[in-house]
């Protein structure tokens, strides 16, 4: 659980930053990745 919060902070930051594609690309990789 703590890794999961830790990479949803990174990806707070990467979307203040305004890389969203990116990170809604690597979002949907890592979770396909957990469901799939």
């Amino acid at each position: 659980i703590k890794q999961i919060a830790h990479r949803l902070k990174i990806t707070g930051a990467s979307w203040e930053s305004g890389n969203v594609p990116q990170v809604l690309r690597h979002r949907c990789a890592y979770l396909n990745g957990c469901l799939f």
